[in-house]
């Protein structure tokens, strides 16, 4: 009879150690379940309200944009609308922190649109979801406008047509080729315009993307919020830096270059485009 027992409490163990582990197997999915439709509701509902943002403060589309392109800036706005400045906007303007009741008066649409066309025109953020067919396009659009007066130039140097058009045909399929092969840089406009008037590139060769994507956007805060404290508009900044896909930066990197725009800058909203 002790022997029974003996057994009968050896066996006891095993099975509650099944019982358990059976169990603790099962839950961990329930969980991950749970927490993934979490995160699936919670991205509908940015969705739903980055959308909403963009209807109210940025349509209709400006005039004078292509269908195409402004496709690409409505990507961009709303990867912006579904990040966490959202927060900060309210009807007249931005609230300095979500919790504060007061608000920086600010045109929030021309504010938005300023922020990704400035991305969209100056080519600083270089926008990770920019279709490098538009890029390539561009290129050779600018490559052929300027190309005509050379080609002017030359017949009436007595330079034959039919030979500049083959040297152009030539060019321009090594240029596409440079392009999509992606060794064209990103600051192409900048490096000519450095090595044809020096000092007027506006690319300090020592300065990093990382950092002039910064510059760029708080150039856009300074001209539209210039109220706005020093610290929220980096704070501001590196969350729409990453809202587009770029690298964030330290305080210390622009609190000394937002004092100074502040400085440079009227008060009154900058047009990027003008």
């Amino acid at each position: 009879m002790a022997e029974d027992e003996s057994q009968t409490r050896e066996e006891a163990p095993e099975i509650n150690i099944v019982i358990t582990c059976s169990q603790e197997e099962k839950d961990p999915p329930q969980s991950d379940q749970h927490r993934s439709a979490g995160w699936k509701s919670l991205d509908k509902i940015k969705t739903k309200k980055a959308e909403r943002l963009f209807h109210q403060y940025c349509d209709p589309k400006p005039p004078g944009w292509e269908d195409r392109e402004w496709e690409i800036l409505k990507e961009a706005a709303l990867k912006i609308l579904s990040s966490e400045f959202s927060e900060f906007i309210e009807e007249n303007g931005l609230k300095g922190h979500p919790l504060h009741k007061k608000i920086y008066q600010a045109d929030v649409g021309q504010l938005i649109i300023a922020l990704v066309e400035y991305a969209h025109f100056n080519r600083i953020v270089n926008l990770p979801f920019f279709p490098p067919d538009v890029i390539r396009a561009e290129i050779i659009k600018e490559f052929d406008e300027h190309f005509r007066w050379v080609s002017e130039i030359l017949q009436i140097a007595g330079v034959r047509k039919d030979g500049i058009q083959s040297k152009r045909q030539e060019w321009r399929k090594q240029l596409s080729t440079q392009v999509v092969a992606g060794k064209f840089p990103t600051y192409w406009r900048e490096d000519i315009w450095e090595k044809i008037w020096p000092g007027h590139g506006n690319v300090p060769k020592k300065q990093s993307p990382r950092i002039l994507a910064a510059q760029a956007f708080a150039d856009v805060f300074v001209g539209y919020v210039p109220d706005v404290p020093t610290d929220r508009m980096v704070d501001w900044v590196n969350i729409i830096l990453k809202s587009l896909g770029r690298p964030t930066v330290g305080k210390s990197s622009l609190n000394a270059y937002i004092s100074i725009s502040k400085k440079q800058q009227p008060k009154s909203p900058m047009s990027i485009t003008e």
